[in-house]
């Protein structure tokens, strides 16, 4: 965030794609797919499952040249994506992209050699990464026109590589999944321009190395451990161990089955192979986050506490995406978490989780605090009315 407030000058915030997968709108694979019946060749070059090498080899014999495979897939975009079936898959083309391709057309000609190992060749951007030389809006009327600064550091390591930005492609709003709740994502919409509005510099989606993986680890369930310890403390305790608790049927039916998986637990968490594994995967985690931040320049993430409205006790079916446990609790890295808005019928409040880096508190508390002073969301609850005096 940049002049928010008190916030320092080159702090940013991220907006993180949705339920963690956050992370995962990746930028969209390369066009070397086959190509589809009757779309002319180029030149004598046969594009249906050409590959990269092939495309290089035909470029240095000179039968094939980058402008050429530019204009190939920039067709192939006007007649499938804007007619024909009009799949609507691309927001837009880039308007610089064959000018590069005559650059490295040029480049090859004068040396001989490829500038890279993707030298020439099209690829497109899931228009949730930063392109320097067109918008990023992520799906969201909230940012139309945003014009990024610089390119995502993986984009900018595939131009690096020789290759051309073709076009951005279509996405959900903000990468969320189908089952966000739709008024979630308007209030996090309005979040977000509420913070550009404020001063703040939003940029694209934030990707953390490896977090799926590292969440999808075998994990520390020690509750048995905790509850048994805890209960051991206890003078004259109603139950003994949470086995006790289980077998006399005191845990709500739609808890059952957690409580059951706990009970495997065997060991202390310091001998416990789950445990061990869960506490390097965290620091992994923790090496990653402060990475990236790095790599990306902020020094705030900001994301919806929860993508769906909190369910009710026993509803398994209602999808409910709580994404606050996803990043702080296993980091130990500190969150505040914002009222951004209401939802159903204006009831039910809807949190704005912001996340730093270790002792980052104070900042997180002034971007907190100038974006409710921003905002003004809160309001007295009705069951509790101010007092007198």
């Amino acid at each position: 965030m940049k002049n928010l407030s008190s916030v320092p000058a080159d702090a940013r915030c991220i907006r993180p794609g949705a339920a963690w997968r956050l992370f995962a709108a990746l930028i969209t694979a390369l066009l070397l797919s086959p190509w589809p019946a009757g779309t002319q060749p180029v030149g004598n070059i046969e594009l249906i499952e050409l590959t990269i090498r092939e495309a290089h080899q035909a470029m240095l014999a000179g039968t094939l040249t980058s402008r050429e495979l530019v204009v190939a897939y920039l067709d192939r975009i006007n007649a499938f994506d804007k007619r024909g079936p009009a799949f609507n898959a691309i927001i837009m083309t880039n308007p610089r992209a064959l000018a590069r391709a005559d650059e490295l057309d040029t480049a090859l000609q004068r040396t001989g050699a490829p500038t890279g190992p993707l030298h020439g060749i099209p690829f497109i951007v899931k228009d949730n990464y930063d392109t320097w030389d067109m918008p990023m809006t992520g799906g969201s009327a909230s940012l139309e026109g945003s014009m990024p600064a610089d390119d995502a550091y993986q984009v900018r390591k595939i131009r690096e590589a020789g290759a051309i930005v073709l076009a951005k492609s279509n996405l959900a709003e903000f990468a969320f999944t189908e089952t966000a709740d739709p008024e979630m994502l308007i209030r996090f919409t309005e979040a977000i321009e509420d913070l550009r509005r404020a001063g703040a510099i939003v940029t694209g989606d934030f990707l953390i190395p490896n977090l799926d993986s590292l969440r999808r680890g075998p994990g520390c369930s020690r509750f048995r451990y905790d509850i048994d310890t805890y209960l051991a403390s206890v003078p004259n305790p109603p139950v003994h161990c949470l086995q006790e608790i289980e077998e006399g049927g005191r845990v709500h039916v739609t808890v059952m089955p957690r409580v059951r998986n706990f009970l495997q637990f065997e060991g202390t968490p310091d001998t416990n192979e789950g445990c061990i594994q869960a506490c390097k995967n965290e620091e992994l985690l923790r090496e990653g986050v402060r990475a990236a931040m790095a790599e990306y320049n902020v020094e705030a993430l900001v994301y919806p506490t929860w993508n769906n409205p909190p369910r009710l006790v026993g509803d398994l079916s209602n999808p409910h995406g709580n994404n606050s446990p996803i990043l702080s609790p296993p980091t130990g890295f500190p969150a505040i978490t914002v009222l951004m808005g209401f939802v159903w019928d204006d009831t039910l409040p809807a949190g704005l989780q912001i996340y730093g880096d270790a002792w980052s508190e104070p900042l997180l508390i002034r971007i907190a605090y100038t974006y409710g002073q921003v905002t003004n969301h809160r309001r007295p609850p009705k069951t509790a009315p101010p007092l007198e005096g």
